[in-house]
């Protein structure tokens, strides 16, 4: 198959199992910035169920976690899912696979639950850094979908991790009063955390980057619970 095509595939299990006509052109302006063609989102059918379709992402996702064949497709902040592809090239010469000339490819979408990107590397014939698609092509994927994820200011999102002694909720004081890390850095010392309401999700992320707390945010704008 083309790039193009696997890479419609697989676009197909991140949009909830429907496949959509691919668009190589968005739009043509003129000089004047009038716009003269548009090509707008079509989708042609559904070939799976939206519950399928996650079940295959949340397959995907493994992939890229300890024990999958693609760890460092994992980006920090965002789920990810993909898949390697590790092909050995047939040789016409001998009418045999060829053992030394391999097709080494990553395929996947981020961020997982809602996903805005996919990107396919291939590499034809790797010749550094071994030839399993997980190491060549893999990294190249994290690199290019975590800088188009901030550019498109998609925020990340980290886990809890558990930790011996849980952390409890300050309710009587909200950060958004005090407009102070100082009310956040003395709940901390004190093994809790200050309430957050009234607060841009942003600037609760830019808080809790100065602490080794990590978050999982749930949703956008402004913190109605936590």
């Amino acid at each position: 198959v083309t790039g193009l095509q696997m890479a419609k595939a697989y676009a197909a299990m991140a949009n909830g199992g429907h496949v959509m006509k691919p668009i190589l052109v968005k739009s043509v302006v003129d000089m004047a910035g009038g716009v003269v063609l548009e090509n707008l989102s079509q989708d042609v059918k559904a070939v799976t169920s939206p519950k399928v379709a996650k079940q295959l992402g949340d397959m995907l996702h493994l992939v890229t976690q300890p024990g999958g064949t693609a760890v460092t497709a994992h980006i920090d902040g965002y789920h990810a899912g993909g898949k390697t592809g590790t092909a050995q090239k047939y040789n016409s010469k001998t009418g045999r696979y060829d053992e030394n000339n391999y097709v080494s490819s990553f395929i996947g979408f981020a961020p997982q639950n809602e996903p805005r990107i996919l990107v396919y590397v291939v590499y034809d014939s790797p010749r550094t850094n071994g030839y399993y698609g997980g190491v060549v092509a893999a990294p190249v994927f994290k690199n290019i979908a975590e800088k188009t994820l901030n550019y498109l200011g998609i925020v990340p999102v980290f886990d809890i991790k558990k930790s011996v002694k849980p952390l409890t909720v300050v309710e009587t004081k909200s950060v958004a009063k005090t407009d102070s890390s100082d009310v956040l850095l003395m709940a901390l010392k004190n093994n809790t955390v200050p309430n957050f309401q009234g607060l841009p999700l942003r600037k609760v992320l830019q808080l809790m980057a100065q602490t080794s707390v990590k978050i999982q945010a749930d949703g956008s704008g402004w913190v109605v619970t936590q």
